[in-house]
């Protein structure tokens, strides 16, 4: 009896929902491709200013995430065969003792200013600072740690023309990052960057996430 009143439910929801024809679209998308990536060392400008839809970026590397700094500088032509030889550890590692930025422009074709909009960073190493369109999102005393996933609501600031900076700090000795056996030579900038990718989403008011299904069998 309980699983007919829980199958009536269900399909009363459906119908709801789909006879509302001013229901919000959903979706989710990643926005992996056509990012560029710079050393702040090179870079006199702050997040704001690279955030901005005007800032200039023509000598920036170009890759696609998930991808630390150096799989992209590998990637954009900068080093080439790292993996033969000792060329990797020929690699300058002072380069990468300072934050490296990444930067990307993207389209929200169907805009709603009703919708709700969130950005998904799925592994981040190993602190960030994240702006979008000119704003301090969230900066790196709450974007910490290479196994933790952030979920940023971006309903305020989004619009159908949006840039997105992300400011990548490498860890410090003492922090808990990625690590590999010993017999593994190490990276020199430490797997600093964004090593898995970024989703964009968008929702009603209300979503659901994480649906799961506990069974009882006797």
């Amino acid at each position: 009896m309980k699983i007919t009143y829980c199958l009536i439910a269900i399909l009363a929801l459906i119908g709801v929902s789909c006879n509302n024809s001013q229901r919000t679209a959903e979706y989710e998308r990643y926005i992996n491709t056509n990012w560029q990536l710079e050393s702040a060392e090179n870079i006199k400008a702050d997040g704001k200013v690279i955030s901005s839809a005007d800032f200039a970026y023509n000598s920036w590397n170009n890759i696609n995430i998930p991808s630390t700094v150096l799989s992209g500088l590998s990637k954009a032509g900068k080093y080439t065969d790292i993996y033969f030889s000792d060329n990797l550890e020929k690699i300058p590692t002072e380069q990468f003792n300072q934050s490296w930025w990444y930067r990307k422009e993207f389209k929200i074709a169907d805009y709603n200013k009703n919708s709700f909009y969130q950005l998904d960073f799925e592994g981040i190493n190993y602190k960030a600072n994240i702006w979008l369109n000119g704003e301090l999102l969230a900066s790196y005393t709450d974007i910490e740690g290479p196994f933790r996933t952030f979920r940023l609501d971006i309903t305020k600031l989004a619009s159908a023309n949006n840039v997105l900076a992300v400011e990548v700090m490498p860890p410090s000795k003492t922090d808990l990052t990625i690590g590999f056996v010993d017999w593994n030579p190490n990276t020199p900038d430490k797997n600093m960057g964004l090593w898995r990718g970024v989703k964009l989403t968008q929702s009603g008011k209300v979503s659901i996430e994480n649906i799961a299904i506990t069974s009882k069998i006797n």
